[in-house]
């Protein structure tokens, strides 16, 4: 078995995750985001090879419950949540 790349103590209860594949946002291009559910945020996760470097906390000042999180046709970054939220 492989150890996770990263992980979280206690459980940010992660939904979905994608990679960055639009052009709205060049500085995110191939970083992870997550959707959480407990965490009530998006997260950014910044990845050098296989070595998470960075992570960043979206959108938690809304305390939503995030379901999932994708790139968008538009090249933003869509997501829904739990309160019914697109």
């Amino acid at each position: 078995t492989e150890q996770p790349l990263v992980y979280w103590v206690p459980s940010i209860s992660p939904s979905a995750l994608t990679f960055y594949s639009g052009d709205k946002f060049p500085e995110w291009k191939n970083n992870a985001f997550l959707a959480t559910l407990s965490g009530e945020h998006i997260r950014r996760i910044v990845f050098e090879g296989n070595k998470a470097t960075s992570q960043e906390e979206l959108l938690k000042d809304l305390e939503w419950r995030f379901r999932n999180v994708r790139t968008g046709p538009d090249g933003n970054l869509w997501f829904s949540t739990d309160e019914g939220v697109i």
